[in-house]
This record gives structure tokens, C-alpha cells and sequence, in this order.
């Protein structure tokens, strides 16, 4: 039963999903960044627009530049309800 949680259980909860959001965002972008090679952030596009004769210079080289980005995801995981139940903080 939902009246059975504690805020430590709801800390647990929401501690793990924020790993899990984390773990799963981290091995998306790993995965079109480095092995598909998929400029899922349009930033070829955006070179291009704003520096045209260095994007026109690098952009036979772009798919492998977008294996060298390097990134960190964050998360923030706030339950504030479970069903009918308000967790007070």
C-alpha cells in the first residue's frame, strides 16, 4: 500500500531514476554521437550557418568529429505524488 511509504523510500525511488535517466540518455547519445555517427544536436548545420568556409573546410571530417564530443548528462527526479497520496517533503 501506498500509505506504507516513507520520504526515505521516496528518496530511494527517485534516487534510482534519476541514475536510471542518466544511464539510459548517456548510452543514447553515446550511441548516434560515436557509432552511428548522427549529428542528432544539428551541429554541422549550425557550423555551416554561422561559419560557412570553416564548416565547408571540416565537413568531410564531420561525421568523425562527432565521435571526439564529449558530454555529461544530468537528471533531476522529483516525485511530488504517488496515486492519491502527496509526499510532503
Amino acid at each position: 500500500s501506498f500509505a506504507a511509504f516513507r520520504k526515505s523510500d521516496v528518496s530511494k525511488i527517485e534516487n534510482l531514476a534519476e541514475i536510471q535517466i542518466k544511464t539510459s540518455a548517456t548510452d543514447l547519445l553515446n550511441r548516434f554521437l560515436k557509432k552511428e555517427k548522427c549529428d542528432i544536436f544539428r551541429i554541422g548545420t549550425r557550423i555551416r550557418q554561422k561559419y560557412p568556409d570553416s564548416y565547408n573546410k571540416l565537413a568531410e571530417d564531420m561525421p568523425d568529429i562527432l565521435t571526439t564530443i564529449t558530454f555529461s548528462v544530468t537528471a533531476e527526479v522529483e516525485i511530488g505524488r504517488i496515486g492519491q497520496m502527496t509526499i510532503k517533503q
